[in-house]
């Protein structure tokens, strides 16, 4: 019997849907779903060929799919629930006596959501390379860049009279020592 371009669809989408649910369905098991949706199939290599032609246009919508209008699509959806989001966590105290306002725990658990899909949103972005990740970098260029001479001068005048770096001697230190051995004496530390 042959079926309409707009039945074989709507089997397509069925099936397209139970593999969603369960990847691993086999052929009797999506015969049963479709039997329940009042599709008697008997022919499995039908149902087989089927799932074939979904499964490669699944595989083609990958492919074809760019991340940019995809996440575009995310984030109009993502700004609808945002808005619902922030009418149960900021209800306002003049609202309408019709409508029961949210509880407290409901308003903490919107707010969760909204901190949740921000941050499930921005990593989306970050992946799509929308914005780059300098983690380390910045620190790095600014740690590695040579200091001009006369800094190095002014530094190291600086180490030499407190009696560090190059040009400083043991003999320098023993006063720190001496200190360090009167604060011992004093509150009774022992070394």
């Amino acid at each position: 019997m042959k079926r309409t371009h707009e039945a074989e669809e709507r089997i397509r989408r069925i099936i397209r849907d139970s593999i969603a649910v369960d990847p691993l369905i086999s052929l009797r098991s999506l015969q049963d779903v479709l039997q329940r949706r009042n599709f008697q199939i008997g022919d499995l290599n039908y149902i087989s060929k089927l799932r074939k032609k979904v499964e490669t246009e699944a595989l083609a919508n990958i492919d074809r799919s760019e991340i940019n209008p995809r996440l575009a699509k995310t984030q109009e959806r993502f700004r609808l629930i945002f808005g619902k989001l922030n009418q149960i966590a900021f209800w306002p105290r003049d609202a309408e006596e019709k409508t029961m306002p949210p509880t407290y725990k409901d308003q903490i658990a919107a707010l969760k959501a909204l901190a949740q899909l921000d941050i499930a949103l921005l990593s989306a972005e970050m992946d799509a390379g929308i914005f780059t990740r300098h983690i380390g970098l910045v620190e790095e260029q600014r740690r590695f860049v040579p200091l001009p001479p006369e800094q190095v001068d002014m530094i190291m005048g600086a180490f030499k009279a407190w009696g560090i770096g190059p040009g400083a001697t043991l003999a320098m230190l023993k006063p720190a020592r001496d200190a360090e051995a009167r604060v011992i004496k004093v509150f009774n530390l022992k070394k």
